[in-house]
């Protein structure tokens, strides 16, 4: 964020007026590191919220083991067998006492708190970029003031 304002700051005094106000916000929203990580945070969070929905969903397992293999032992000459393995296994949470249920409503609630902290950011960094621009206008225009009254005198 503070180098976004540098910028807007240094570059800003020739380009304020070719550069504008939503030109600065998109630019300050697409490279600011505080934005980019709390949506990621966001994102994380969604899915551990969707990875502890899950546990309630029904579980199906299948595994299975397949090979052909060589035996050589003192009393046969020479034997080839194969092997071919599978089970299958389903398991459905019937009753855990709430855990589950607390563990989700837990997740939900750090999702959402992680959904208001993303827009928190964003709305915060429009706020600084928009202010930033602002001054940079009026100072911008304070030394054209400046500038005439010196002409002047």
């Amino acid at each position: 964020m503070r180098k976004t304002v540098i910028w807007l700051l240094l570059v800003g005094w020739g380009w304020a007026d070719v550069l504008g106000v939503d030109e600065a916000v998109r630019y300050a929203l697409a490279h600011n590191p505080d934005v980019k990580m709390a949506g990621y945070t966001q994102k994380e969070r969604e899915e551990v919220y969707e990875a502890v929905r899950g546990q309630m969903r029904p579980r199906l397992d299948l595994q299975g083991i397949g090979g052909v293999g060589e035996s050589k032992l003192q009393e046969r000459k020479r034997e080839d067998f194969s092997i071919l393995e599978g089970s299958l296994h389903a398991t459905q949470l019937l009753y855990d006492f709430g855990r589950t249920r607390s563990r989700i409503d837990a997740a939900d609630a750090d999702a959402a708190i992680a959904r208001a902290r993303l827009k928190e950011t964003l709305l915060e960094t429009v706020y600084r970029v928009k202010s930033a621009y602002y001054r940079l206008l009026r100072a911008t225009g304070r030394v054209a003031v400046y500038r005439e009254q010196v002409a002047l005198q």
